[in-house]
């Protein structure tokens, strides 16, 4: 199956839409002849979306191409900032041996110009390459002569080759680059690591942190969706901070009930849910519309009594719905894996990560395996405020209710992909037509959610100049089982442009398209000077066409 595809992709027999699904199957599927087709296709096309694919392969199938990888030095020196983090990461994971002084060379670079991504990978490659030398680098580069990001991003790269000898070092790294540096990725190293968490645990025991460097681990260690509850302990000791888990008295709850009901706001609840640092799409969806790691809330405000999604946010663990039991891994190279089982085959067990994605384990690497908590961290909602508690609480027990937070019949596109360019990207749109962006696989696109009324907001979207104009950029996928005729609804064609399937459509409120069966992507450009209130677009049924079409909301 996969080889006449690829075969069909060197001869460029494969539409452009279809080109990155048939990459995606070669990378899960193709033995190490067809990763060698692959990766010459990668060089000749230095193309990032390729070299993503085989790190896929390579991290999850320990598999790698054929031939001369040295070629991979000649793409660290790309213009493309995300094909050189690729290459470094690549040059790591198939152990190119003579490509780590070129990685050392970028790590160290005095370039203030070079992206922080090349520089971590860089750092991520010497891991992979591993062995004394990589571990003698590290440990140098964790000394208070080098800068603070440099310190930490070394002490983690560490932690991977030797736990035990980072965690040495870590009270005396975090102390002195706090308020300077964001410890996490030092956190989350070794929250990846078998024993990691006892070791750093053991490493802080009696001794004093800054609450800022300590919060900022629990943080780490609730984004893991995992429970370390002796490394929690050390750094609520070591930050001096009261948190976690609350369990309240039957007075407590009460008069907290009667609260929400007599001062909680929906709307600013619903601002609460939507904001990124709580993360709440990262897990739920509402409507479809939003992650399955844990449950879809469309209706929890219609079936659950306000003591109960109080006892939900306050401690997660108390009630766990069926089926959202996090399961945690780890396999013969002492990787932590945690998430909820999707399903098992006889070659892989399936997890759905925190974020949505599908981590296939090959069954004969498990070592250990374990039932973990609720996916949703205790504490998560410690930095709210009391009011703010009350408005998120009211919101969520208003959804499913008949009103403004009840999700009908309506088919409205609910999950958006946003470009989302980084600033090193930004110069290079400006030289480029909004018309040539929509289907570009090179960019970033990031989903993002509209409000339960299907409205999204632009405050949300990222605006860039792309010609002369400062706009946002989305884009919906559609499903067509059954082809035909279908009507899509605006709520205003103010500053639009639209493209079906990369072809221009007139913008206006009520728009007929005649469609394949298929999948097809309707794609939106907002011209910011123009356009000031939000997008809503909703899928109509024409009078006598048989057309079925499906919104693909989700993630």
């Amino acid at each position: 199956m996969v080889k006449p595809l690829l075969a069909s992709l060197e001869q460029g027999q494969i539409p452009a839409d279809r080109e990155v699904g048939i990459l995606k199957l070669v990378s899960a599927l193709g033995d190490a002849d067809d990763l060698t087709k692959l990766f010459n296709i990668a060089i000749a096309k230095k193309s990032a979306a390729h070299l993503a694919l085989l790190e896929s392969a390579a991290r999850l199938r320990n598999l790698k191409p054929a031939g001369d990888l040295g070629q991979l030095g000649a793409l660290l020196d790309a213009p493309e900032e995300h094909v050189r983090a690729s290459a470094a990461r690549l040059a790591g994971l198939w152990k190119v041996e003579a490509l780590r002084e070129k990685l050392l060379s970028l790590l160290t670079s005095q370039d203030e110009t070079l992206p922080k991504e090349i520089r971590i990978a860089a750092s991520e490659g010497l891991v992979a390459l591993g062995g004394d030398a990589s571990k003698q680098t590290f440990t140098g580069f964790t000394t208070k002569e080098h800068p603070a990001d440099l310190r930490l991003h070394a002490l983690a790269a560490l932690a991977v080759l030797d736990t035990p000898a980072a965690a040495k070092l870590a009270f005396d790294v975090l102390t002195e680059t706090a308020g300077v540096s964001d410890p996490t990725p030092l956190f989350n190293a070794f929250l990846d690591q078998k024993g990691g968490p006892g070791l750093l645990a053991a490493a802080l025991e009696g001794k004093e942190l800054k609450s800022d460097v300590a919060k900022l681990g629990i943080r780490a260690i609730r984004n893991s969706i995992r429970e370390e509850p002796a490394l929690t302990e050390a750094l609520l000791k070591a930050g001096n901070i009261k948190t976690g888990a609350q369990t309240l008295t039957p007075e407590e709850m009460q008069q907290l009930v009667a609260d929400v009901s007599k001062q909680g706001d929906a709307a600013r609840g619903e601002a609460l849910f939507r904001r990124q640092d709580l993360s709440c799409f990262r897990c739920h969806a509402i409507g479809g519309a939003g992650a399955q790691t844990g449950p879809d809330l469309v209706s929890i405000g219609a079936s659950a009594q306000i003591d109960y999604i109080v006892d939900s946010l306050l401690n997660p663990n108390k009630q766990i719905k069926e089926g959202y039991h996090s399961l945690i891994v780890v396999n013969d190279q002492g990787k932590v894996f945690s998430g909820i089982k999707v399903t098992q085959t006889d070659r892989d067990l399936i997890l759905r990560n925190a974020n949505g994605e599908e981590l296939p384990i090959p069954l004969d690497t498990i070592e250990e395996q374990a039932n973990g908590g609720s996916l949703m961290p205790a504490g998560l909602i410690d930095p709210l405020t009391r009011g703010e508690l009350l408005d998120l609480v009211r919101f969520l027990s208003e959804l499913g209710k008949v009103g403004p937070y009840s999700i009908g019949k309506a088919r409205i596109v609910r999950r958006w992909q946003a470009l989302s360019p980084e600033q090193a990207q930004v110069e290079a749109l400006k030289t480029k037509p909004v018309t040539e962006l929509p289907q570009n696989a090179e960019l970033p696109w990031a989903p993002v959610y509209t409000t339960v009324a299907g409205t999204l907001p632009l405050q949300d979207l990222k605006q860039f100049s792309a010609g002369k104009a400062a706009v946002s950029l989305v884009r919906a996928d559609l499903d067509v089982t059954t082809p035909g005729a279908v009507q899509l609804q605006l709520n205003s064609a103010e500053g639009l442009q639209l493209w079906l399937d990369g072809k221009p459509v007139t913008a206006a409120t009520s728009i007929k398209l005649d469609l394949t069966a298929g999948p097809h992507q309707l794609a939106v450009a907002i011209n910011r000077g123009v356009r000031k209130q939000s997008l809503k677009v909703e899928l109509l049924d024409v009078a006598g066409s048989a057309a079925q079409v499906q919104i693909l909301n989700g993630k």
